[in-house]
């Protein structure tokens, strides 16, 4: 859970702040090439959103390339589903830093503002804080590191088998105390707030990334 969750953090971070860092440059460029009519704004965004892509993956790819097989996390099929859905974290978080890099043009604040959403995204995504009071559980769903750590999760503990119940454990889960002496992986990732099946959190990121870049373009559209 550690290596995911970090991992994900990281390359969260790193596709935001690269986005973000990289649109003011072009910011003078654009607003000259619009006024003279040179292409619509569609497709200048079109095209940038497309030709970061290659930039903003391959080294992720490559790092999971290593992380994956040196911590043993499962096999062929599951690296292929690992790789994919981290693939599509990067791109969601690649639409939240356009968004934030278009709407605030100002660097220092814009830096800010994604430094505090990735800290928030972290401190609710499960792995830190596994017991939230009831009024505030709602938050995880705003951090887009809980749905992939949810998922990624999921997915690489299937088939674990069951762990013992020891002191620490009864604390922690109810079914120690319930006549039983061990924990299921279920039991787990209840604990740490991954309540929904691996496809939901899929779904989730899937969306995200539609509407996230169709709001994108609005925002450019509007900032321009």
């Amino acid at each position: 859970m550690g290596t995911i969750v970090f991992s994900v953090t990281y390359w969260g971070f790193n596709c935001i702040i690269a986005t973000v860092t990289g649109f003011p440059a072009e910011r003078g460029v654009i607003k000259k090439e619009r006024e003279a009519g040179a292409y619509r704004l569609s497709a200048y965004y079109a095209a940038k959103i497309t030709s970061d892509l290659p930039l903003i993956l391959i080294t992720p790819v490559l790092f999971y390339c290593i992380i994956y097989w040196m911590s043993a996390i499962g096999d062929g099929v599951l690296f292929a589903i690992f790789l994919g859905v981290n693939l599509l974290f990067c791109t969601v978080a690649q639409s939240i830093g356009h968004i934030i890099g278009t709407a605030i043009p100002d660097m220092k604040l814009s830096l800010t503002t994604v430094s505090f959403y990735m800290s928030f995204s972290l401190v609710f995504s499960g792995f830190l804080n596994t017991h939230l009071p009831n009024w505030i559980k709602w938050a995880k769903y705003l951090s887009i590191v809980h749905y992939a750590f949810g998922c990624l999760n999921i997915l690489s503990t299937d088939g674990m088998p069951v762990l013992w119940c020891n002191t620490t454990s009864v604390e922690l889960f109810p079914s120690c105390t319930a006549n039983t002496t061990f924990v299921t992986i279920s039991d787990v990732l209840k604990d740490s707030g991954i309540d929904c099946p691996y496809f939901c959190y899929i779904a989730t990121l899937g969306i995200l990334f539609i509407v996230l870049r169709v709001l994108g373009y609005y925002v450019m559209k509007w900032k321009r």
